[in-house]
């Protein structure tokens, strides 16, 4: 496929919104139920006397590049439109120019993007079509009863660019669109379709002002001297009579102080030097020069004001994106946007008017408003899931900022958000869960891809695939919040064969695969099963039964730790006679005997032990070590071998040449009532035994000190933000090297050792299961582990097994309204109303794509409700849907693709369609191209139906352009 974005044709776009809007209830994507309705006749004056529906809007950039684009954002919320910059170099240079894939919004944001992809008359052409269907939409939709947002252009990067034709043009067309042919063109367009329409009507085309735009923001390169910009400025202040907004860069606060700033939040390994900050605009001439400009303004009747802040500059050195030098933006350009505000607003006592963008969301927006700040405008939010939707909630938020006259800044507010943002925690590296990405590695399928990431496959115990156990997590969570605690861990029980110790202690891989990463912080997944297993695991207990034999077959377990339970569990409960042999006198191993009891409680563990009890399961403690592997496989018909790693160090180890107790010695110490430690102490390493030893050796009393070494700094992605948080509350310092601990009386080291373990058995009804297979993993991995060797003895013995996935039946509309709105944790019973349900309705590549170009339709004869299909013509290969796609794919290269010309389709290997008059050629996955008159036949079935849903239910989408 190319990367040639097409633009929609006037008529076209009125059909498509309201043939969406009738037969869907959404418009390009976006359900009605986001549509951000102004309830009443309130506004917010700005300084540059317009009047707003809402504080906010889309930013510059992806989302104001296309028509469609500026219109789901106005319907969301957005009434400031900030739209994309336009310059003398643009088309096919600029899309040769731009890498691709040139956005990453994974968690702060980076992009290579510059000035629209358009050629500058095509980009005023889409942004009169906006203006006109933007008034359209809010008479028909009931948006406002009058115009409550406005346009602003943008234009760049000098005076000898700007004063060019094409360029002066641009700013006039828009300053009046009557001098634009294509302005009146639109407006017959819509008489002649007026008859679409229910609300509006043929005599509110005179009311369509044709003033697009009344302001403009200035953007100029990096290191351009303070001259030129002042030039420009001035030309713009006198020769075209515009208000204007100054984009100014984050550079503005000096090298050191962002270098240490950015350091100080977890972003030290964001690559810049002082080369942009020498370069650039320095504070002391950006003052004199607005001083200069907001005088020259005042003199014409002009506002001249600042658009904070430009993004911020940095080396690519991760490979995030294609080139050498990305620019970063989201939450990690928050403190150095406000930083810039902050030292404004101090400089110009609040005279100075500004306008924001620069990792505000939801969350921050009122905050951000209260300052005087105005309006407030958003992009990395927006390309995260829930995308547009987004803006409906932000919008919701500037509600009762609508108080009419623009009052000016107030520095000393700006001054404590200054202070607030620093100290909020969603703004450091570490709030985000412990993950780079949620991607799984599952290939992505051409149909029926939704996907819960959380989940896992349940059959993948070793990966990092979200749960390795597979368990129904939207289902218990949903149960759970509806105070069904019986039902909820009756899901969990059927995958999860240890639930009150694994709700008390999962390393929770589900937690950082759940799609709530994205938004503001992961579900508290393992919380609510640890809720529902203490309000409801007893009573379930109580209601089992020895399980009915379902086979002669006889099993042996060696190994009463979480695999070789998880394995006699699920055997026996599926019909097979199993008998557990453990050395220890009670069953969970090192669940017993290491982990603290302040962690987990021996009643927790002993409820999982009845759970396998209960069943029938025959347990023989004390046993020997030693096993006759051979013997006894022909005693028994299956053996599962889960006897745990068997560590090469124990006792007395070095570390950094001096002695060292092992971690798993202190545990087991100290849960046995006899640990003996004091003065002060370090500890070495970053898994949970390191953390565990810590804290027990924290609470001797004849310890002083305890430290962590090597836990926080090159694995400080691997820690848990509240993990880490906690340690501290605790009182356990951090240190990056030994020297910094000082003195030390005791040193532990945690670290994970070389084991023992057995390869593939010589048996062939002989399984190793957990640690004794791996060599090392975490609890719920184990658990897996026994779990897959249970399935495949029943798979042999032709025994089905229970393990089936359960689902709750739910509307479509109770799932899309949680999406696009950023919610705080909440308790543990509550939780699950955050979930998104991904599993039923994912579509995060259609929520992602700035363009609209991935759209969910409905098709029959698939498992899921919806299908994505990818539009080629309104794609330009930004790669932001890959990043978030849970599925190692990527949705604009796999998915089914509709075309709009020969040109595209020959230029892309995409499976797909293009409609050409009643022509209609499909490519295969093969590569292979058939070509129909009319309706296609002999196809794939899934094809077939996608096709046809296409061409009866969604016959806008297939678009003729060689045919115009």
């Amino acid at each position: 496929m190319g990367d040639r974005m097409r633009t929609i044709p006037f008529g076209d776009l009125l059909e498509w919104m309201m043939k969406e809007y009738r037969e869907e209830g959404k418009v390009f994507g976006l359900q009605k139920n986001k549509f951000y309705i102004s309830r009443d006749k309130a506004k917010m004056g700005t300084a540059f006397g317009m009047s707003l529906g809402s504080g906010t809007g889309p930013a510059a950039g992806p989302h104001t590049q296309l028509a469609q684009n500026i219109l789901t954002a106005y319907l969301a919320g957005g009434r400031f439109i900030e739209l994309k910059t336009v310059q003398k170099l643009d088309g096919e240079f600029m899309r040769e120019a731009i890498a691709k894939p040139c956005i990453n919004a994974e968690d702060e944001g980076y992009n290579v993007e510059w000035s629209t992809e358009l050629k500058v008359e095509e980009a005023q052409r889409e942004y009169i079509k906006a203006w006109v269907l933007c008034h359209v939409a809010m008479k028909e939709f009931g948006i406002s009863e009058e115009r409550d947002f406005a346009f602003n252009m943008s234009v760049g990067y000098d005076l000898e660019g700007i004063r060019t034709e094409k360029i002066d043009s641009f700013i006039e067309g828009l300053k009046d669109a009557r001098k634009v042919p294509f302005f009146n063109e639109c407006l017959e367009t819509l008489r002649e379709k007026a008859g679409l329409f229910d609300s509006f009507k043929a005599a509110d085309i005179g009311s369509i002002s044709p003033v697009v735009c009344t302001t403009l923001a200035l953007s100029t390169l990096h290191g351009c001297p303070v001259q030129e910009i002042e030039r420009i400025a001035t030309y713009l202040l006198e020769e075209k009579g515009i208000n204007l907004f100054i984009k100014c860069n984050p550079t503005l606060l000096g090298y050191e102080y962002a270098r240490e700033l950015l350091d100080s939040l977890g972003y030290g390994y964001l690559s810049f030097d002082d080369h942009h900050f020498k370069e650039d605009l320095q504070f002391d001439e950006a003052v004199a020069m607005l001083k200069r400009l907001m005088e020259k303004a005042r003199s014409k009747g002009l506002i001249c004001g600042v658009k904070l802040t430009n993004t911020f500059p940095v080396r690519i050195e991760r490979k995030e994106l294609p080139g050498e030098e990305m620019y970063m933006s989201g939450r990690s350009l928050l403190p150095l946007s406000i930083g810039v505000a902050r030292k404004l607003g101090k400089a110009f006592a609040g005279s100075l008017p500004m306008a924001f963008s620069g990792g505000a969301d939801a969350l921050n927006m009122k905050e951000l408003l209260d300052t005087g700040i105005q309006p407030v405008t958003v992009c990395t939010t927006l390309l995260k899931p829930g995308g547009y939707a987004r803006l409906s909630q932000i919008a919701s938020t500037t509600a009762k900022k609508l108080e009419g006259a623009y009052r000016g800044i107030d520095p000393l507010k700006l001054e404590a958000l200054s202070d607030t943002v620093l100290a909020d925690e969603r703004l450091r590296k570490d709030f985000r869960e412990g993950t780079l990405s949620r991607k799984t590695g599952s290939k992505l399928p051409l149909f029926d891809c939704f996907k819960a990431p959380c989940m896992g496959e349940g059959n993948l115990p070793h990966t990092d695939e979200g749960c390795p156990l597979g368990q129904n997590i939207p289902e218990y969570l949903k149960l759970a919040g509806r105070g069904d605690f019986g039902k909820a861990f009756s899901v969990i029980a059927k995958d999860n064969p240890s639930p009150s110790i694994l709700g008390n202690l999962c390393s929770h891989p589900c937690q950082s695969h759940c799609t709530r990463v994205d938004y503001d912080r992961t579900l508290q997944i393992r919380s609510v099963k640890k809720l529902a297993s203490d309000n409801a695991q007893e009573n379930f207990i109580e209601g089992l039964g020895r399980a009915a034999a379902k086979s002669g077959a006889k099993a042996l377990v060696i190994g009463a730790g979480p695999a070789g339970m998880s394995a006699a569990l699920f055997l026996q409960r599926n019909g097979i006679r199993t008998v557990v042999f453990e050395k220890e006198d009670k069953a969970y191993g090192q669940v017993r005997y290491l982990v603290p009891g302040f962690r987990i409680s021996d009643d927790a563990i002993d409820r999982d032990f009845s759970l396998a009890e209960k069943l029938g399961v025959e347990f023989r403690f004390g046993c020997s070590e030693e096993h006759d592997i051979e013997a006894l496989s022909t005693e028994y018909d299956y053996v599962v071998v889960a006897t745990g790693p068997v560590l090469d160090v124990e006792g007395e180890g070095e570390l950094h040449g001096r002695k060292a107790s092992q971690a798993s010695e202190i545990l087991r110490a100290a849960k046995a009532g006899h640990l003996k430690a004091e003065g002060r102490v370090l500890v070495a390493g970053s898994g949970f035994q390191a953390l565990d030893a810590a804290r027990v050796l924290k609470r001797e009393e004849k310890v002083t000190s305890v430290a962590i070494l090597g836990s926080y700094g090159e694995k400080a992605d691997w820690v848990p933000f509240d993990e880490k948080s906690q340690l501290s509350l605790e009182g356990i310092g951090f240190v990056d090297t030994i020297g910094e601990a000082g003195r030390i009386d005791l040193i532990v080291n945690g670290d994970s050792f070389p084991a023992r373990y057995a390869g593939k058995p010589k048996q062939s009804n002989v399984f190793y299961a957990g640690e004794c297979r791996t060599g090392s993993g975490a609890m719920v991995s184990a658990s897996a582990d026994g779990k897959a060797a249970a399935r495949e003895i029943l798979r042999r013995e032709g025994i089905e097994d229970d393990m089936r996935e359960f689902r709750l039946e739910l509307k479509p509309q109770d799932i899309y309204i949680a999406k696009g709105a950023l919610r705080k944790s909440l308790s543990s019973k509550e939780e699950g109303s955050r979930c998104l349900r991904c599993h039923d309705i994912c579509e995060i590549c259609t929520e992602v794509c700035p363009n609209r170009a991935n759209a969910a339709i409905e098709a029959e004869g698939f498992g899921n409700l919806h299908q994505i299909v990818h539009i080629d013509g309104m794609c330009n290969e930004c790669g932001n849907c890959t990043f978030f796609c849970p599925h190692a794919g990527e949705p604009y290269r796999d998915k089914f693709t509709v075309f709009w010309t020969e040109e595209d389709f020959q230029d892309s290997g995409n499976t797909g369609i293009l409609k050409a008059g009643s022509t209609l050629k499909y490519r295969d996955t093969e590569g292979n191209v058939l070509t129909f008159e009319g309706r296609p036949e002999g196809l794939e079935p899934k094809v077939m139906s996608i096709i046809g849903s296409l061409l009866d239910k969604y016959p806008h989408y297939l678009l003729d352009m060689d045919g115009r």
